[in-house]
C-alpha cells in the first residue's frame, strides 16, 4: 500500500495494488461541492440530492470492492453506508433500493461475488434489526 498525503485537503490517498485508490477520511465534505450537512428533509435541490447520492454510491462501491472476501470489512462498509444515508435523512426505502434493488444498485456496481452479496444483505439486515 502506498499512502500519499494530500496536504491541501488534509486527506490521504491510499493506493493498493490491484484496487481503486481510496481517500481517507472518506468524506464528501472536501470536494465536488457536496454540502457538509446534506439533509433530504430540508434541501430541495435536485442537484444537491443527485450529487450526494452519487458520492454515497461511489464511496460505498469503492469500500465494498476493497472489502471483497472479508465479511467483517463488508459489514463495516454497509454500516458506514447506512450511517451516511441516515445522517442525510434519506427514506429507509431509498436506502434499501440504492443498496440492492435499483438497477444498477450499489451491489451490482461493486461486482461482488455471490458470497459477498450475501454478506452485504446479512450486514444490512443485522443493522436494520439492531
Amino acid at each position: 500500500m502506498v499512502i500519499i498525503p494530500l496536504h491541501s485537503l488534509s486527506r490521504l490517498l491510499l493506493v493498493c495494488p490491484h484496487q481503486k485508490p481510496l481517500y481517507w477520511p472518506p468524506s464528501p465534505l472536501l470536494f465536488k461541492g457536496i454540502p457538509l450537512n446534506y439533509d433530504a428533509r430540508t434541501n430541495t435541490s435536485d442537484e444537491d440530492r443527485a450529487a450526494f447520492i452519487q458520492w454515497l454510491t461511489d464511496q460505498t462501491v469503492a469500500q465494498l470492492q476493497a472489502a471483497r472476501g472479508n465479511a467483517t470489512a463488508i459489514h463495516e462498509a454497509v454500516k458506514i453506508y447506512v450511517k451516511h444515508a441516515l445522517d442525510a435523512y434519506l427514506p429507509f426505502e431509498e436506502i434499501e433500493e440504492l443498496l440492492g434493488i435499483n438497477e444498477p444498485c450499489i451491489m451490482d456496481l461493486a461486482e461482488l461475488s455471490e458470497a459477498d452479496e450475501e454478506a452485504v444483505v446479512d450486514a444490512f439486515e443485522d443493522l436494520c434489526n439492531a
